[in-house]
Formats: C-alpha cells, sequence, structure tokens
C-alpha cells in the first residue's frame, strides 16, 4: 500500500503470531473484535442489533467486581451469548470482558487502561486473565466444535480445564507443581477450587471463553451449562456462545435452581434495516483506522440495499469489506451508487468457515 492510497474503512486490524518476531497487527477481512486486544477496536464497534441494550444490561445486571473477586464459594459467574452464526456473539463477550476487566481494575485500584498505541497487540489487563478456546480469532486451535458430540460432558469439562492450567502457568499465575496438582485431582470441581484459590491470594480474574459447543442431545447442553456453574467459583467467570435454538430452554433447565446473581443470558437478535447506514457512519468516521479512508457516497449511506446481500453483521462487515477493496484495487477513492449496484449483481458472501464475529 502506497502512503497516497486510500484506507479500506472495513478492515479489521488483528494480531498473528511471526515466528521469531512476536506479535504484528494486520487488517484482515473478518475477525471479532475485542479492545482487551487490540484497544482501537472500541473505535470500531458498532451497535448494531439491539446490542448497546445487552452491553447495559451486562454492566448493570451481569457480574459486579465486589462479587467476582469475593473469598466465598460460589461467588463467580456465567454468562450465555446465543444468536444465530454470523450475528456477533464473539465480539459482545469481548466488549463485555474488556468492560468488566476494566471495572474490577477499577474496584481494586489497579490501572484500567492498556498502556502503548491503539493499534498494538496486549495480552490483556493486569491482573485480569482471559483463555478463549479457540483463539482470538475463533479458529480451531485443538478445541472442535464437535466435542460436544465426540466427548463426554466431564471429558469436554477436562479438557477445558487442562487448557486454563496451561495458560496459567504461562502467565506465571501457576506453578508447573500446582499445575500437575490440579490434573492429579479425580473431579474437575476440586481443579476449579485450586485455580480459584490461587487467584484469590493475588487478586485476579480469570474469564474463560468456550465457543458453540454441539451437542449431541438437550440432556447434554443442560449437563454442560449446569457443570459450568458449579465450576464457577470464586474469581472466575465462564462466557458460553450458543448457536443453537434452543438454548433458551436448555438454560432454564439447567438453572432453574440456581440464584439468578450467578448468571445471565443475553440473547442476539436480528440486524435492522437501519444498522447499514449507522455502521458505515461508524466505520468511516474520524478515529477509526488511521489513514485515508475510502469515501462513501451518501446516497450509498441512505440507500436500503436488498436483504440478499447480508442477513447478519457478519455478512454485512463482508460485504462493505470486499466493494471497498474492489475500489481501492480500481484506484479509486469513492463508492458511489453505480459501484454498489454494479457489485451487488456479483456479490455473494463467501464461506467463513469457523470465523467468529
Amino acid at each position: 500500500m502506497t502512503p497516497d492510497e486510500p484506507v479500506n474503512p472495513f478492515g479489521i486490524p488483528a494480531p498473528f503470531d511471526v515466528f521469531g518476531s512476536g506479535e504484528i497487527v494486520k487488517p484482515t477481512e473478518d475477525c471479532p473484535l475485542a479492545p482487551w486486544r487490540i484497544p482501537g477496536h472500541l473505535n470500531l464497534w458498532v451497535p448494531v442489533d439491539h446490542t448497546d441494550e445487552l452491553i447495559s444490561s451486562f454492566a448493570a445486571r451481569g457480574p459486579q467486581p465486589m462479587r467476582i473477586v469475593s473469598s466465598d464459594p460460589g461467588t463467580g459467574y456465567v454468562v450465555v451469548v446465543s444468536g444465530s452464526t454470523g450475528s456477533g456473539k464473539t465480539s459482545l463477550i469481548n466488549w463485555c470482558i474488556d468492560d468488566l476487566s476494566r471495572r474490577v481494575n477499577d474496584y481494586l485500584g489497579r490501572s484500567s487502561v492498556l498502556e502503548g498505541g491503539l493499534w498494538e497487540p496486549h495480552s490483556g489487563y493486569d491482573g485480569v486473565h482471559v483463555v478463549t478456546m479457540r483463539g482470538f480469532r475463533n479458529q480451531d486451535n485443538g478445541f472442535s466444535h464437535e466435542d460436544g458430540i465426540t466427548l463426554s460432558v466431564s471429558d469436554l469439562n477436562r479438557k477445558i480445564a487442562q487448557e486454563v492450567l496451561r495458560k496459567l502457568v504461562r502467565a506465571k499465575v501457576l506453578t508447573k507443581e500446582t499445575e500437575r496438582t490440579a490434573l492429579s485431582f479425580r473431579f474437575v470441581s476440586d481443579m476449579y477450587a485450586l485455580i480459584s484459590e490461587e487467584l484469590g491470594i493475588r487478586d485476579h480474574v480469570l474469564m474463560i471463553v468456550v465457543p458453540h459447543v454441539n451437542w449431541r442431545n438437550p440432556k447434554a447442553s443442560q449437563q454442560f451449562l449446569g457443570s459450568c456453574h458449579s465450576h464457577a467459583k470464586a474469581g472466575i467467570v465462564f462466557f458460553l456462545e450458543s448457536s443453537g435454538s434452543s438454548i433458551g430452554q436448555d438454560v432454564e433447565v439447567a438453572f432453574h435452581q440456581y440464584q439468578s446473581t450467578h448468571l445471565m443470558h443475553l440473547e442476539m437478535g436480528q440486524i435492522k434495516a437501519d444498522d447499514w447506514a449507522s455502521f458505515i457512519r461508524q466505520r468511516t468516521a474520524d478515529g477509526g483506522l488511521p489513514g485515508k479512508a475510502v469515501k462513501i457516497a451518501d446516497e450509498v449511506i441512505s440507500t436500503s440495499p436488498e436483504e440478499h446481500l447480508y442477513s447478519n453483521v457478519r455478512e454485512l462487515q463482508t460485504f462493505l469489506y470486499a466493494i471497498s477493496q474492489e475500489v481501492i484495487a480500481a484506484g479509486q477513492e469513492e463508492i458511489d451508487m453505480d459501484r454498489l449496484s454494479a457489485f451487488a449483481l456479483n456479490f455473494g458472501p463467501p464461506d467463513l468457515g469457523d470465523l467468529g464475529y
């Protein structure tokens, strides 16, 4: 890219490991927004659907710092985020993680500001450890959506706990000896009890993100939800993502016996017609990606694209990224109605596989 070449305002900067050189950040077509990893993602967030209401609900009625860091047993939390594929579940979870991390550190008198540049990769906030079972970009790294079919609930719980222990050892929260002790326990709940004890000594918090799991039947799904609730000891918050249509009923069945103060269910909705204009205005506003962004004509922003072009926020993001790339490749600087009409005729949303957004 030359200095004068327009920037694609719909590219999402994401961290990538470079062998021997640590992490670099480069724009991608689609990946979840995670301001606790890339602070500048806060500027790219667009509250499509009714996510602004969900965020407000999470802050007001979700896990509260005073309870999370309490030494009392069972003061952890389970947050279930459900919705169709591509609806923005992973980005919402990451937003909640960033919000809760800031509030926890404010409560404990630690810094709630990530040092460094807006577009630099971070490992998160001091004293807050995030373990994502499928990595930052929600791609397969050993944790499969099919684990719920190939593994028993108890085996999957142990697999998750083993990954948590491995990450906490790498973060120097746990010693290898403590990890070996935890792995020797027969019951996974005892593993989390030991993790909780170690977190409490340091006033640290652990947030575990489990993506959607395909289950062989509703009973297994309900059993898994209940087990996560029992594993949410002091200092531990589970974020569980689900694309299943029956998750609402599963949550009700699994949690009917528990107090609502320790769990929350956030349901994504459907993208709305006016989200098109909101999305474009936010992504092209000052304070977004650095550089001179591709311009979007006012008539394009105010139009109502045909419904088949996108059905969720992921497909909206992908469509706008693709048309912007075409404009840049053509050496132009603006998307006008002629460009939009011509591009829409041949556009088909690509298969993005397991990418979460």
